[in-house]
């Protein structure tokens, strides 16, 4: 059996070629099934036949190789061959390149030398030119050239040039001999050119005509724009002419009105020209600055001079009218900032648009300093004098009783109205709320017109004015007067004291806290950058409070003493013996209610504490409550000491002390309710049998020895009705 190279083609599979040689052993030799000898027979053939195949294949890769081999160096041979041939076609292109480059460059100088000697040329051309004109003006007939004297506008264009390089030339040559009459020809000429562009310039402009007015302007400015500009801006400046102040203002309202209607027009006239100006002229910023100085100089400036000047004799209306003109400048750069940046104008116009404004407003207003800072500082002692005088009118006593208030004591006794109605007549005023407003806007009007080194020790100044005046000159004296006359009203223990005091110190108390919120909102925010001159203000402001506060301790403690008294004087005279030891011990309270005594000093706390609640506020509150608190709480106690206590009569009490504790809760004073409680607790000694003394006193912890002392309670219990009957002493020994 025969086997060729196509039987291994492909992927070879073993399984499938021992089918494939069985198949053809099968239908060639009629191999009967189950022999296997042709089998045999054929495999041991298919064998031989793949050793031949092999030997076959390897002679055939090895001629193959070799053949391979050949091709191989006959190509490197013919790689060699074409790379020398190419590197050969490169060395010529780079030749051909330097020789192009080099004609290039030849032709490159060729032209050059063509354009030099055109120009050359044509400034020979035109330099003769203008030795002829100069020539023919130096002559004795002073010939003008035609082009000189025409009327036509691309001819006054080129007419401008001309005479400008004319004029040059005569300046050059003025001093060389025969020139004079050039030298005085040109410069008439020139100046009937000048006029005549001038003169289309302004008819463009009466024609609205943008195109006509640039085409003059560029040539214009060639003799340095100077009558141009300077008659562009008077044109525009005589716009103004209807809201010229001629009559300088009589009041502050009409000099406002004066002021914005100013202003105004001028915003107006700046949006009307800004956009012309940008369309007309190449150097823009340069007539735009030109055209602010010169209304600041002829309009701004000589209306505030005439207007503060007509004001100088009332400094508040002075002050409010250098505010409002400040203002007015202030809003007008914005406007015209603004409207720079509307129109889109070029980034170079906008910052020459504000710079020139802000020169300005430095230049206006600096020369009026001096003058703010004498007539600020006036305003505010004379404003704040009057204030609180005004604020005092509204009681019986004068700035000049004040003045004495240490020896007024004695006099004041019969005093109508009353502390209440004097209380009312001068806080309710809100006379210090208006001041702090005013002084706000003082130092507000500082910030913009005082020059910023000076304003640390001006905001001192207006600092001291407010602490003398409003501070050492009127708190301080009238807490004098008022706390004299809180002594004589406080000298009648018998009747109830009204809290006109706890008024009086929660006016004090609010007066402070807000001059304490404009020293940090107003003063120490202008002072962060000053710290030697804040920590001076502050320390006079403690000065003030610290005596402020002294005054209001000895009020709070007067009033604080009095209701101590009036409570005392009313348990004295309505608690009765038989209050706490009824006559039949064995009938229990009704329980219906308290005592007559606790029921009056009850109500009367109440109303108190609510009073005092209302006016007072923070550690004022806080220190008051808390020594009326403990105060009242040794008056209780003290007071039950004085009375003997049955198993009856503790029902009351203890009903008595239930009520205090209900209403002294409202102190919310840990300190005081502690006391209170710790009341309720020995109220129960007198309640429980005798028998039952020690079994409390033991189970109790708020009777243990740690919390009251065991000699402190013994004294409690020696006042039951029982003490001695009942040997209660042994409970303590």
């Amino acid at each position: 059996m025969d086997l060729s190279i196509s039987d291994f083609q492909g992927e070879f599979n073993e399984l499938d070629f021992l089918q494939k040689i069985t198949n053809r052993i099968h239908i060639s030799n009629g191999a009967e099934p189950h022999n296997p000898a042709p089998y045999q027979a054929a495999f041991a053939q298919a064998l031989n036949s793949i050793d031949a195949l092999e030997r076959t294949v390897a002679m055939e890769i090895q001629r193959s190789s070799k053949e391979l081999f050949e091709s191989e160096k006959l190509h490197q041979q013919n790689l060699v061959g074409h790379s020398q041939a190419l590197e050969a076609v490169i060395e010529r292109f780079a030749k051909l390149d330097q020789r192009i480059s080099s004609v290039a460059q030849t032709a490159v100088r060729i032209g050059d030398q063509l354009e030099l000697i055109d120009k050359s040329k044509q400034r020979s051309a035109y330099n003769s030119k203008m030795i002829s004109y100069f020539l023919a003006m130096n002559s004795n007939h002073g010939d003008v050239p035609a082009i000189l004297t025409s009327q036509k506008l691309e001819d006054l264009k080129e007419a401008a040039g001309t005479i400008q390089v004319l004029q040059q030339a005569s300046q050059d040559l003025a001093r060389m001999p025969n020139t004079e009459n050039a030298i005085k020809n040109i410069s008439q000429v020139a100046g009937e050119i000048e006029n005549r562009l001038l003169l289309e310039f302004e008819e463009a402009w009466e024609a609205d005509h943008i195109p006509g007015m640039t085409a003059c302007a560029a040539p214009l400015l060639e003799f340095e724009g100077g009558h141009l500009i300077a008659r562009f801006i008077s044109k525009c400046v005589s716009d103004l002419g209807p809201v010229t102040v001629t009559d300088p203002p009589t009041g502050i309202e009409q000099f406002t009105s004066q002021s914005a209607r100013l202003f105004g027009a001028i915003a107006e006239l700046c949006e009307a020209h800004f956009p012309r100006i940008v369309e007309v002229f190449p150097a823009a910023e340069k007539v735009i600055r030109q055209l602010i100085e010169r209304i600041y100089e002829d309009n701004v400036a000589s209306f505030l001079e005439n207007g503060l000047a007509s004001l100088n004799t009332d400094p508040t209306a002075y002050l409010s009218a250098l505010e409002f003109g400040y203002d007015a400048n202030r809003k007008l750069i914005r406007e015209l900032t603004s409207l720079s940046q509307e129109l889109e104008l070029r980034e170079s116009i906008v910052s020459a648009v504000r710079l020139t404004l802000q020169d300005h407003t430095e230049g206006l207003f600096c020369q009026y300093r001096d003058a703010f800072l004498s007539k600020q500082l006036d305003v505010l002692y004379r404003e704040t004098k009057q204030r609180l005088d005004n604020a005092l009118a509204f009681t019986p006593i004068n700035i000049d009783s004040l003045q004495s208030s240490v020896g007024m004591s004695s006099s004041m006794s019969g005093v109508e109205p009353g502390l209440g109605e004097w209380i009312n007549g001068v806080f309710q005023t809100n006379v210090f709320d208006g001041l702090l407003v005013f002084y706000q806007t003082a130092l507000t009007r500082c910030d913009k017109l005082c020059d910023p080194p000076r304003m640390p020790d001006l905001v001192r100044r207006v600092y001291k004015i407010l602490l003398d005046a409003a501070g050492k000159q009127f708190l301080l004296r009238l807490a004098d007067a008022l706390l004299s006359i809180v002594s004589e009203e406080y000298t009648d223990t018998n009747s109830e004291p009204d809290a006109s005091a706890i008024e009086f110190a929660g006016d004090f108390d609010a007066i402070m806290q807000k001059l304490e919120f404009f020293f940090q909102s107003e003063i120490a925010l202008r002072l962060q950058d000053s710290l030697n001159i804040l920590q001076n203000c502050s320390k006079e402001k403690n000065e003030l409070s610290t005596a402020l506060e002294a005054k209001l301790s000895v009020a709070l403690g007067t009033t604080n003493s009095a209701v101590i008294q009036y409570c005392s004087k009313t348990l004295s005279r309505l608690q009765q013996k038989t209050d706490f030891r009824p006559k039949e011990d064995s009938v229990l309270p009704d329980g219906s209610g308290c005592s007559v005594a606790c029921t009056e000093v009850v109500t009367f706390m109440q109303n108190h504490t609510a009073s005092v609640l209302k006016s007072l506020k923070g550690r004022n509150l806080d220190q008051y409550l808390l020594i009326l608190g403990i105060r009242l709480y040794d008056l209780i106690t003290g007071h039950l000491k004085s009375y003997t206590i049955s198993n009856a009569g503790a029902l009351l009490l203890m009903r008595d002390i239930r009520e205090y504790q209900d209403c002294l809760r409202d102190f919310h004073v840990p300190a005081v309710s502690d006391r209170f409680e710790t009341l309720r607790h020995i109220a129960n000694v007198f309640a429980v049998p005798a028998d039952g003394l020690r079994s409390l006193i033991t189970d109790d912890p708020t009777l243990s020895p740690s919390h009251i002392p065991r000699e402190e309670l013994h004294l409690y219990v020696k006042l039951r009705a029982d003490y001695k009957q009942a040997n209660l002493k042994r409970y303590f020994q």
